[in-house]
Formats: C-alpha cells, sequence, structure tokens
C-alpha cells in the first residue's frame, strides 16, 4: 500500500481548520517508513487545510493530543512570524 492512501483512509477531521490520525497509523504499518508517512501527512495537511485563494501559506502546527497527532493551521499571520525569527 502507497503511503499516501494508507494515510488518507485514516484521516480524521477534527473541524474544518483540523484534520488528525492516530498516533499508531506512523508506527503500524511495517511496510511503510514513519518519516515518509510524515511527509506525505504534511502534504496532505497543507492540501486539506490551505485556505482558497490564499497568498501565503499559514505555518502548520503540530500537536498530539488524546492519543491523537493533530495537525492545524496556525492562527498567528506570517507577517507577525517572520520579525521574531530575525
Amino acid at each position: 500500500m502507497e503511503a499516501r492512501a494508507y494515510l488518507e483512509q485514516r484521516l480524521r477531521r477534527i473541524s474544518g481548520r483540523s484534520i488528525a490520525w492516530d498516533e499508531e497509523t506512523f508506527t503500524k504499518e511495517k511496510s511503510l517508513e514513519p518519516v515518509d508517512l510524515v511527509d506525505v501527512a504534511v502534504d496532505i495537511a497543507w492540501e486539506e487545510l490551505m485556505p482558497a485563494g490564499a497568498l501565503e501559506r499559514p505555518a502548520l502546527e503540530v500537536v498530539r493530543q488524546g492519543g491523537l497527532i493533530v495537525f492545524r493551521l496556525q492562527d498567528q499571520p506570517l507577517a507577525e512570524i517572520l520579525p521574531q525569527a530575525a
């Protein structure tokens, strides 16, 4: 099974702004590498959560929450984050 198909089957929608997978999703299937699954999960998160017509990509926030790995958009606009990196 491909990583993308595997993750799409196990995707949970938490709200309009969050998606999640059970923690074990990233380690249970021995034929798939966890690092590859995380990479694909990020791609899926961008596709699912990116606002239509957005000119900039908001930061993704990944948190562990009650046995889930939750992906959501960070509320802070990119213009506010960049000065902090300097």
